[in-house]
């Protein structure tokens, strides 16, 4: 395959990342640059094979980043988020009956963690990524 040869696929992409990311060590684990690695591949693909054109993300515009799993790297275990190191803790409002249900009845598949300007303060919240279906 000629796009292999020049390495030109989702894990060699990762592997390229392994080598950066050494550098970043301290605030990216190795699951959350695969993570990255991968949504980078897929916006290669569209280049490549959809014909749409390539968005650049200027220098702190990276609005979110996620795990591979809820076992290692971004982690979210009774309330709280762990994540090389940080430990931050999560609010919830105590009437979400929703969400109460939703992490009582199902295992978390991943997390994501998302930036948001709300009234000019940067705002961080958690999205959890759950297995099966969402309660009514």
């Amino acid at each position: 395959n000629i796009r292999q040869s020049f390495g030109l696929s989702e894990y060699q992409l990762h592997a390229y990342i392994k080598k950066h990311q050494h550098n970043y060590k301290k605030h990216i684990d190795s699951n959350t640059s695969q993570k990255i690695a991968s949504t980078v591949w897929r916006a290669v693909q569209d280049v490549l094979f959809k014909g749409s054109k390539a968005h650049f993300k200027r220098y702190g515009m990276f609005h979110s980043v996620e795990g591979k799993s809820n076992k290692a790297g971004i982690r979210f275990k009774e309330n709280i988020v762990y994540w090389n190191g940080l430990i931050l803790p999560v609010r919830i409002r105590k009437q979400d009956l929703f969400v109460k249900e939703s992490l009582a009845l199902h295992t978390i598949k991943y997390c994501r963690l998302v930036k948001k300007v709300i009234r000019g303060k940067h705002t961080f919240y958690v999205q959890l990524v759950m297995d099966g279906i969402p309660p009514a």
